[in-house]
């Protein structure tokens, strides 16, 4: 088994092929839509899939609680 070289400080080539390390979680993956979305056409996202997904999760209670706390500032009419 050859060791990963590191291409840039997020990606690095193994046996498998390219792969690129994750903003948030940190940990490397291949480098491809399976695993990250695509931020514009042949531009990868800086977090994997996962990633993404835990963020919306959180984001929505986050957003549930506000606005059930009366924290949430709306749009007011004039």
């Amino acid at each position: 088994m050859t060791p990963a070289v590191a291409l840039r400080p997020n990606l690095r080539l193994t046996e498998l092929g390219i792969e690129r390390r994750c903003g948030r979680c940190r940990q490397f993956w291949p480098a491809d839509q399976e695993f990250f979305s695509l931020k514009k056409p042949g531009q990868l996202h800086s977090w994997c899939r996962a990633c993404f997904a835990e963020y919306a999760i959180e984001r929505r209670a986050r957003n549930r609680t506000g606005k059930a706390a009366g924290l949430h500032v709306g749009l007011t009419r004039a």
